[in-house]
């Protein structure tokens, strides 16, 4: 049987429009801040994320977290999950 769940697409960066609506509906709806930090809103281990990163950051593509995948090193999007 068919289960969507299992099934992968290559959508990239298409999900950013949704990802930002969301967020912009949450900053309309009080429940977010463009100044909210992610080390405040996410609670797990960042690594070597900067905590202070801001929710407007994010948006702008400005936060300075790194693409995390090399199209000059890797063929496939789907290889970044082999591992």
């Amino acid at each position: 049987m068919f289960n969507i769940f299992d099934t992968k697409f290559a959508t990239a960066s298409a999900g950013k429009v949704f990802f930002a609506v969301a967020i912009l509906k949450l900053i309309e709806e009080g429940r977010l801040s463009f100044q909210d930090t992610i080390g405040d809103l996410l609670d797990f281990d960042l690594n070597h994320i900067d905590s202070m990163i801001t929710v407007e950051q994010l948006l702008n593509h400005t936060s300075g977290i790194p693409d995390y995948c090399d199209e000059s090193v890797i063929t496939y999007y789907s290889d970044l999950w082999r591992d």
